[in-house]
């Protein structure tokens, strides 16, 4: 039996190009150790393997990925993913380490995506506690998750811990943060002595005057729900001193007025209020407001 010149030829083409190509990988290996663009050449070929895995839904492709640049949080929540809809909840444990790795790495805003499919694919709140890594914005990020999703209690253990996390790093923002989110949840649950002790706290750690005005407006908010109306005007007018453009300062300070009795004094601070917003819910409010005092 004759072998075709022709497929004679062909695979020798395929055998030369083949071999080429084996060594010409090997010499661009080699050339990025000796040169130092390893890290660079790791990144470009996690890359190819990582859209070969969403491609074909490859867990080895995936996994190359990861090996190759171990540092890139989108690679780590792609195997996750994978891991949750390819078993269909059989290798929940694989997936929650990619969680885990994936928020190592990740931005504040990926961050919260990763925490909502970690949830969505579990339910659970204390695998989700398990596997948020131990830094002042990620334990932040997860209270807010929390606030959001109307777990009140859990989100203030969260906030306390981002707190405590945020003050050993110096980090104020997120400090201030914390303790004044812990405030306003004590607010909205009735314990106004709780609510005004932390927000003293996050007055004391704020740095930017628009926080300051936030807090100081809360503060206003809880003395009001204590019926301490005095310290309710003047935490309202020391918002407004930190921030005189804040459309809401001026409405909580007109509501102060308004629930003691003096209406031209909350007329004009709504009116004020309309100066500063274009915000519809807050037009609204005023409007309500207005119609109530001029009728």
């Amino acid at each position: 039996m004759t072998i075709n010149k022709n497929v004679t030829k062909i695979i020798f083409f395929i055998g030369f190009w083949a071999v080429f190509y084996s060594q010409a990988v090997l010499w661009r290996n080699y050339l990025a150790e000796r040169t130092g663009r390893q890290p660079e050449l790791n990144f470009m070929n996690a890359q190819y393997h990582f859209q070969r895995g969403i491609e074909y839904g490859s867990e080895e492709e995936l996994y190359k990925a990861v090996k190759l640049d171990p540092t890139n949080p989108h690679t780590h929540h792609k195997l996750a993913s994978y891991y949750v809809s390819f078993y269909a909840g059989a290798r929940l444990d694989r997936a929650y380490e990619e969680y885990r790795k994936a928020m190592l790495f990740a931005d504040e805003k990926f961050l919260s995506k990763i925490l909502q499919d970690a949830y969505d694919n579990a339910q659970n709140i204390q695998r989700l506690k398990e596997i948020v890594p131990n830094t002042g914005k990620a334990r932040y990020l997860f209270a807010e998750f929390l606030r959001d999703k109307n777990i009140y209690d859990e989100a203030i253990l969260e906030f306390k811990q981002a707190a405590l996390m945020s003050g050993q790093a110096r980090n104020n923002k997120i400090l201030a943060g914390s303790y004044n989110w812990i405030a306003i949840i004590y607010m909205w649950q009735g314990r106004f002595a709780d609510a005004v002790e932390y927000f003293d706290k996050a007055f004391f750690c704020a740095r930017e005057n628009v926080l300051k005005s936030w807090i100081l407006r809360n503060l206003g908010n809880t003395y009001a729900g204590m019926e301490d109306f005095k310290k309710a005007e003047s935490a309202c007018k020391k918002s407004i001193e930190s921030d005189p453009s804040a459309a809401a300062n001026y409405y909580t300070l007109g509501n102060v007025y308004d629930k003691i009795g003096l209406p031209r004094q909350a007329r004009d601070c709504y009116y004020t209020a309309l100066k500063f917003t274009n915000d519809r819910y807050l037009l609204e409010q005023i409007s309500k407001k207005l119609k109530e005092i001029n009728s």
